[in-house]
């Protein structure tokens, strides 16, 4: 290796004296950057701590890659904090200059890094500890769409009460799958987030629904179903309120008499004509189901109780009551006209205004078509919504002629040629006692 001769002056003794270069020979301050050219002073004449940091300017070292060879400085030669964020030009640090785990929490101040200088995907979960990333240092919108985030990687642990809103969430996002039973609660479901376009056949049960968890106002009209979307037995009574249940609300034979408790249904429940006679089957209704004058007259259609609808020993006195349901008409006839028998065997109309259709016997209980067995009265009350006999109760009355032929009527036929025949008397407004007199008397013509 060369050697550098040093020769200096002494004036003490007068005389020059030579001898090799050394630090020793250099003192502190006696060589300044103005008399080194540029890159005069290269690695191999420096020493190992030969330059401190006390000796090296602000802004000493140049930006540009030629002024510090590439891993000239080490981590050993900077001392903590020798290199502040003013010294590091925009993108002079890249990833392969960062050894694993070199950059701590405490090397970061905060807002140091931004988002732009981070790569796309390159922040994985392997470098983030727990609690690294707090909800404060999230902008909104800054987790993405599905895929930027991995499954499961949020746990309800990580979030904080209230932290994901409605608007964060993406229709479908979340499947139920990914739902702990019991985890959502009614205080965390705002009044109709959950519509039924998003709840699945048979996904809520019975044991999924509090009592009174569902109210009515709730429900859609029409969108509890038929029993197919219902177990049985699943309505009781008591969760029923008064007049919920209105008569458009039942289909025809929706409710079934095995499941109609005993007594469950009086007559504060039945408005008028609300149950038809075709809706009840034969037998169903005993004697001991009918109260006292529970069923007025008035409610049985004309012909509906015959003597052989009476069984011997009930309060009825069947004598009181003679139909005769074996003959056969001859003709059509309405529902109380009198009628008559003919010479061929059957029966047809009796009429005031012609003696070869007299006298009248009885009066059909209903309408008759011609060829058809039918009923008629002979004796006993018989009861027509229609009439009115108001203010008449005890008179006479007679079989009719003229616009009222074959009809009963309180006039008695007065023209010529007709006959006066006596049916039977007013009770009521509407009732009347059926006896027809077999006598009449024809009017002088």
């Amino acid at each position: 290796m060369a050697s550098i001769l040093v020769v200096c002056y002494d004036t003490s003794s007068g005389k020059y004296l030579a001898q090799l270069a050394g630090s020793a020979q250099i003192s502190d301050g006696a060589i300044i950057s103005g008399k080194l050219a540029s890159g005069i002073v290269g690695t191999v004449h420096l020493r190992d701590l030969n330059v401190t940091s006390a000796k090296l300017a602000a802004a000493l070292i140049a930006s540009i890659e030629a002024g510090v060879a590439d891993e000239s400085i080490t981590s050993a030669k900077l001392a903590s904090g020798a290199v502040g964020g003013d010294r590091i030009w925009d993108g002079a640090i890249v990833s392969a200059h960062i050894g694993a785990n070199v950059i701590g929490g405490i090397h970061i101040l905060d807002g140091a890094i931004v988002s732009a200088k981070i790569a796309s995907g390159i922040v994985g979960t392997v470098h983030l500890r727990d609690l690294n990333v707090t909800s404060a240092k999230l902008a909104a919108a800054i987790i993405g769409l599905l895929g930027t985030v991995a499954d499961e990687s949020i746990t309800s642990a990580k979030l904080a009460s209230g932290a994901v809103g409605g608007d964060r969430i993406w229709d479908g996002a979340i499947v139920s799958a990914h739902i702990g039973a019991n985890v959502i609660g009614g205080i965390h479901i705002l009044d109709g987030a959950v519509v039924s376009a998003k709840i699945g056949v048979g996904a809520v049960g019975g044991p999924l629904i509090q009592n009174l968890g569902i109210l009515s106002g709730k429900l859609a009209s029409g969108s509890i179903g038929a029993t197919a979307l219902l177990a049985d037995a699943i309505v009781t009574s008591a969760k029923i309120g008064a007049n919920a249940i209105a008569t458009p609300h039942i289909l025809n034979q929706g409710i079934l008499s095995a499941s109609i408790g005993a007594g469950v249904v009086g007559d504060a429940l039945l408005k008028d004509a609300g149950v038809l006679s075709g809706k009840i089957a034969a037998n169903v209704i005993g004697g001991d189901k009918i109260w006292a004058f529970g069923v007025l007259s008035g409610k049985y259609a004309s012909g509906s109780i015959t003597e052989q609808s009476l069984a011997s020993g009930i309060s009825i006195d069947i004598s009181e009551i003679s139909q005769e349901p074996s003959f056969r008409a001859g003709e059509l006839i309405s529902a109380y006209q009198g009628v008559q028998f003919s010479t061929s065997g059957y029966f047809g109309l009796a009429k005031a205004n012609n003696v070869n259709t007299m006298p009248a016997i009885g009066m059909a209980i209903a309408n008759i078509v011609s060829g058809v067995i039918g009923t008629f009265q002979y004796q006993g009350r018989m009861t027509n919504p229609n009439w009115d006999f108001s203010g008449y109760v005890g008179n006479l009355l007679f079989l009719g002629s003229g616009q009222n032929v074959s009809e009963v009527t309180r006039i008695a036929p007065a023209t010529s040629g007709e006959c006066v025949q006596r049916v039977g008397k007013v009770i009521d407004k509407d009732t009347v006692f059926v006896r027809p007199e077999l006598q009449y008397v024809q009017i002088a013509e």
